[in-house]
């Protein structure tokens, strides 16, 4: 069995990209469960319902987890996923200190609805360095 999350990752030209990753679960006492993961530390977040951010990478590896509401995540291409309350998605795009932000990298996001967003963001490892 596995569990499948949506990642936003870079491409070979640093540009953000979805991809899907899997994670396989182990029956554990009637339960499906992955290994073991470590987490540097967590954040509560609350964005009001016409939030809107500028674009930005993650650079930080974040496991960010839908408590109410619903996030919509945009690329440059174009692409644009949503994230509603009990979802979860990894923002893990990033630029080595070498290739400086330009209009092609990062993403955006934006409150779609009426509702007030609350997550709670997990930082899976330290920034990348690249």
């Amino acid at each position: 069995m596995e569990y499948q999350i949506t990642h936003i990752d870079v491409n070979s030209k640093f540009e953000s990209c979805f991809t899907e990753r899997a994670t396989e679960l182990f029956e554990l006492s009637g339960m499906f469960i992955s290994q073991r993961q470590e987490v540097l530390n967590f954040r509560y977040r609350k964005s009001l319902p016409n939030y809107k951010s500028d674009w930005h990478v993650a650079g930080d590896p974040t496991f960010i987890v839908v408590q109410s509401g619903c996030i919509e995540i945009e690329l440059r291409n174009g692409q644009k996923k949503q994230f509603c309350a009990g979802e979860a998605f990894v923002a893990a795009d990033y630029l080595p200190k070498n290739i400086m932000f330009s209009e092609q990298h990062g993403h955006r996001a934006r409150v779609i609805g009426n509702d007030e967003f609350v997550a709670i963001h997990f930082k899976l490892s330290l920034k990348n360095e690249g």
